[in-house]
């Protein structure tokens, strides 16, 4: 059967099984500002599986303390606080019941911090207490200092005891660490993602470390001022990634920062027990949009290729022989003639779909199974006026 072919009878299948969801669907649209004036307030108003639906602005911080989706349209951007100790706190913090999925899908975090006030700051996002994590067409930062009075210690751009960490299609960046002063030690960078604990599929993003200030020594060359690791987590499964640590500081013998003495060593791009890098081609036109049509497409060099497609993700992958299977709670399996193909649907535009979680996966008879795509179902046009 070729691809071709086979697409009305993918179009009809597809807008079948989405009725399916529809009907097991029960979460409620929270949307920001229309019906709540800021996040924190459809947060707390939200009920676990809810969606909150941010339309764009910039936020101040939030705490996540249930299991939600959390989508931007527009990219809504979350700033720290800056003036005062009381609100140096992480942009986004995660404080979890134990368990459950926090999704933030198109959002901005990072700003400034003020160090006249700080010499410390707080991640981009931080805490724990769920299952997962995800992140979706995010960029993710750590603050930036501005004033400085001394050295000021950069934070990372996500720092979590989520044990689940998807990041598809997103930008992570370790904080850099500085100074205004002559001094004898610098701080290094911060990491990008500090997760020790945690294994991450990294899907078609960048992350990077955070790098250091130029560094002065009182007639000798200055010490530390390393750059960040991008990643520390205990396994890392990655496709169509960039991964690297943060520059090192330039050194000064003196004030006068005429003449470096050397460089501090770069980060490291890693720090992880298990390293997978997945292989194949699987790429999507834009994300899955309510009342859009929707395309999957890959290439491979294989005779045919097989299609899977699910409602949920393996973290960590499931081991058959030498297979990595991504897709869980599969609802579609086709069969394609050739290694290159597409499959392309009308997604119907019906509100208890948004924040529904799409995962391909393709099987080749050569290379098997191929890396996963993950995708979250956004909002279509007018979504938002009549939700509460």
């Amino acid at each position: 059967m070729r691809a071709d072919s086979s697409r009305c009878r993918l179009l009809v299948s597809l807008a079948v099984l989405a009725s399916c969801w529809s009907s097991t669907a029960a979460q409620t649209v929270r949307v920001v500002p229309d019906a709540f004036p800021t996040i924190q307030a459809a947060v707390d108003a939200a009920a676990a599986g809810d969606v909150v639906l941010v339309r764009g602005g910039t936020h101040e911080p939030f705490r996540v303390d249930k299991a939600l989706t959390l989508i931007g349209k527009p990219r809504p951007r979350v700033v720290p606080f800056t003036e005062s100790e009381a609100g140096n706190v992480p942009a986004v913090e995660l404080a979890g019941p134990g368990s459950g999925k926090v999704a933030l899908v198109n959002f901005e975090v990072g700003g400034t911090i003020n160090g006249l006030e700080f010499y410390l700051s707080r991640p981009g996002i931080s805490g724990g207490g769920f299952d997962e994590l995800e992140l979706q067409d995010c960029e993710i930062a750590g603050p930036t200092w501005q004033q400085l009075t001394g050295i000021a210690i950069g934070s990372p751009a996500l720092a979590t005891s989520v044990p689940a960490l998807v990041i598809s299609r997103s930008v992570l960046r370790g904080a850099r660490s500085d100074n205004d002063g002559c001094y004898g030690n610098y701080p290094p960078g911060a990491d990008a993602i500090q997760a020790p604990s945690s294994t991450v599929v990294l899907l078609d993003s960048r992350v990077t470390g955070g790098g250091s200030g130029s560094m002065c020594g009182f007639g000798s060359c200055p010490t530390g001022g390393a750059g960040g690791t991008g990643i520390v987590a205990a396994a890392l499964y990655e496709a169509g990634s960039v991964v690297e640590g943060g520059a090192g500081g330039l050194g000064f013998p003196d004030g006068s920062y005429s003449e470096s003495c050397g460089a501090a060593a770069d980060g490291a791009a890693l720090d992880v027990a298990t390293h997978v890098v997945l292989a194949g081609q699987l790429s999507a036109q834009g994300a899955p949009e309510l009342g859009a049509e929707w395309t999957l497409a890959w290439s491979t060099a294989d005779s045919s290729s097989t299609l899977f497609l699910g409602r949920a993700l393996r973290v960590p992958p499931l081991v058959s022989g030498s297979a990595l299977v991504f897709v869980d709670d599969v609802f579609l399996v086709r069969n394609f003639a050739s290694g290159s193909a597409a499959l392309s649907y009308a997604v119907p535009y019906d509100a208890a779909l948004l924040g529904q979680r799409l995962v391909a996966q393709v099987s080749t008879p050569v290379a098997g199974l191929t890396r996963p795509l993950v995708q979250v179902v956004q909002p279509g046009r007018g979504l938002g006026q009549r939700h509460r």
